[in-house]
């Protein structure tokens, strides 16, 4: 048993269209132009994991999402990748830190926490069940 994976482009409207995985490594890995019909947008991915048997599909371990946006060619926008991953990093920091036994509620609310909660929600934001039906039912046609 191995493991898979499969890109869709998750659409405004809750529609999914699935990305070939060399498409998507063209475009995330090497930054070249391959998303000339998102070209100068934002484009939210799902990415579905599963376990696989030969080359079917026997079991979604998870699916994610990430917003990249895409520069007016159609290639990713690096600046804006590498934003989205400090996000996710620093929640991932975030979340091995234990918080403080002696903090009181009259406390000043640590505002940095909350912004960088917030805009980890807007490139790695939750998936609705629809969408994520949709994904499955994609994967298992």
């Amino acid at each position: 048993m191995s493991m898979g994976y499969r890109v869709f482009i998750v659409e405004a409207d809750g529609s999914i269209k699935r990305l070939p995985n060399a498409a998507w490594e063209r475009f995330f890995l090497r930054g070249e132009p391959e998303l000339k019909s998102h070209a100068g947008r934002d484009v939210l991915f799902a990415m579905a994991y599963y376990t696989r048997e030969g080359r079917q599909p026997q079991k979604i371990i998870r699916i994610d999402a990430s917003r990249c946006t895409a520069n007016t060619d159609g290639s990713i926008n690096e600046t804006r990748a590498h934003d989205a991953m400090r996000a996710a990093l620093s929640r991932l920091s975030e979340s091995t830190q234990y918080p403080d036994p002696t903090a009181t509620s009259n406390q000043v609310v640590n505002a940095q926490d909350k912004f960088e909660a917030r805009r980890d929600e807007y490139f790695h934001p939750d998936l609705s069940i629809k969408v994520k039906n949709r994904i499955i039912e994609a994967i298992f046609r």
